[in-house]
This record gives C-alpha cells, structure tokens and sequence, in this order.
C-alpha cells in the first residue's frame, strides 16, 4: 500500500510517500507561497524517485487546516485532483493533529499572527479534549506540521473527512488590485475550483492581453473586456470557501462603480441557463435576458445572454 501525504497550509509545503505504514520518502519546499507552482512537479519528482506510478497510491492524506486560506485549498484541489483520477482513498487531517502527533500529545498552539493561535488539546493517545478555536496567545507555539506528520496520522484514520477547517474567518473588509502575470497561477487555481470547463494558464495569458482583471484579497476575481463604450464580462470567480461571504458582491459593485464612472452605456455577459444562483445573483444589479445559446458550454449545457444599461 503507497501513501501519499501533502502538507501546504502555512507558506512553504512537504510532501511524503509512505509504503506499509512506513515512511519511504520525502520532500520539504523551503521557498515561501510556491505551492500553486511546484506541489504537483514534486509530486512527480518524488513517485519517478522512487519507480511509483500515480495509479500505485492507495490513499492520499492532506491538511484540512487551519492555516493559510489559499494554502489549504492547493494542497486540496491537488489531492482531490489525484484521489479522482487514481481512485485512491482521500484523507484529511487537520494542522492540530499532525502537530499534536509530533510532540506527543499535549496542547497544541500554532501561530496564527496578529497575536493569536490555533489551539486544540489532546490526550496521550491524541484523543482531541477541546474543539479548536482560534486564541489569544502569546507564548511559544508548537512546530508546524509536516508531511510525515499528516501522513502518519491518516495511516491510523483511513476514513476521515476533507472539509476545510478555517477558524479564522475572511477579512470582511476587502481590496481590490489588478492581476499581474504572476498571479495567473493563482488564477488558473481559483477558476479550476469554480467551473467545470476550466481555463488553462494559455487562456489566461491571452485573455489578459485584451482584457482586465480584478482580485480582491485573493478570494475572487473577475475578467472584463471594454470595447468602445460597452463592457463584457468575461468570467467571475469566488473560491468556494468564500461564497456567500459578500465577496462576489463587493467585486461586482466596485466594477459597476467603475464602468459609471468611465462613462460605460452597455455591459454584457453570458452565464449557464441553469445556474440558478448566478442568474438572480447578476437580476439583483438590473440585468436582463435577451437571448440564449443552445449548447454553448457542451451538451444540453444552454446559455443565456444578459445585458446591463447603465444609467447615464
């Protein structure tokens, strides 16, 4: 049995292969928020390393968190992306036990900056006492979970869930800036975790040369096209831990801000006619339907095309 245990949630990441329950192999990243570029081609690295192919692994085992908002979704989309095609069995294990693990038991405080932890605390035999909670806290903190660490864990868990574990909530002040071409990674990355038909990091460099995007926080972004004196909306994307938190709504105003103030007359877009959260979603900010596309995103996936009049 081959295991493979990624750990990504607090700015550097590592990953483990493990053969029997034992630990076979091993690599740590020291570079800071690389995981969306070099998880999967150290991945790669590690299983040619040692002659293992992907449809080899029998389980993969991931950090749930908590830890960095945007690190625990790679390290999940990644070990989604692989427990799918190699239906090896998925396993989570949050940042709290894996480092409870490394020392023994014991209580748990993991730096989350601004002066606060993550704290958990567990028995002997790592039997959880408390729920975790984000603290308060000022003393020294507990080392940070590694591959190895979450691997382990999950050898003695094999059914476990992989709901992300945040504590800490999004900021609910947002900002906005415009992408740069160091952010499509990211970008690639957040698309991937909000539609079926995904863009690929060609698409995105294309697109970027005609159009302009927006991020805010790196929770969500938007592309739009602006020819003459009208708009179309290229896409609008929110990461699904972030929905329903005022993020897409935040964005959309601030572009329709935007769009009066240089003087737009007519936006456009185009979204799935079964969509039915985006549809209502884009009704609220006055847009109407006036056609459709049959099978424009693929069989029996329809179309509809909405339009905007600003007011001048």
């Amino acid at each position: 049995m081959y295991l493979l245990a990624l750990e990504t949630a607090f700015g550097k990441f590592s990953l483990a292969l493990f053969r029997d329950g034992k630990a076979l192999d091993s690599y740590a990243c020291e570079k800071e928020n690389e995981q969306a570029e070099l998880l999967i081609p150290s991945i790669e690295q590690c299983l040619s390393k040692n002659k293992i192919k992907y449809s080899d692994l029998s389980a993969i085992a991931v950090n749930i968190g908590p830890g960095s908002f945007t690190g625990v979704r790679i390290g999940l989309a990644a070990a989604k992306g692989i427990a799918l095609a190699t239906k090896a069995k998925l396993i989570g294990v949050s940042s709290l036990e894996a480092s409870a693990y490394q020392q023994g038991g014991g209580k748990v405080y993991l730096n989350a900056q601004r002066g606060q932890a993550y704290f958990q605390e567990f028995d002997k035999d790592l039997k959880a006492l408390n729920e975790p909670e984000l603290v308060t806290y000022s003393g020294e903190y507990s080392s940070l979970p590694d591959a190895k660490g979450i691997g382990y864990v999950a050898l003695n868990h094999e059914s476990r869930s992989t709901a992300p574990l945040y504590i800490r909530k999004p900021d609910a002040k947002f900002s906005l800036r415009m992408a740069l071409e160091k952010d499509i990674p990211w970008l690639v990355e957040t698309h991937a975790a909000c539609f079926k038909n995904t863009w690929s990091d060609k698409i995105f460099h294309n697109t970027l040369k005609t159009s302009e995007c927006i991020i805010a926080n790196r929770l969500g972004f938007m592309i739009y096209e602006i020819i003459g004196n009208e708009c179309e909306i290229k896409t609008i994307a929110v990461l699904p831990e972030a929905q329903r938190k005022g993020v897409a709504r935040f964005i959309f105003q601030e572009f329709l801000n935007n769009c009066r103030e240089r003087k737009m007359e007519r936006i456009f877009l185009e979204v799935e006619a079964d969509n039915h959260s985006a549809i209502p979603f884009y009704e609220n900010f006055g847009f109407i339907t006036f056609a459709g596309r049959k099978n424009y995103y693929g069989e029996n996936r329809h179309a509809v095309m909405m339009q905007l009049a600003i007011a001048a």
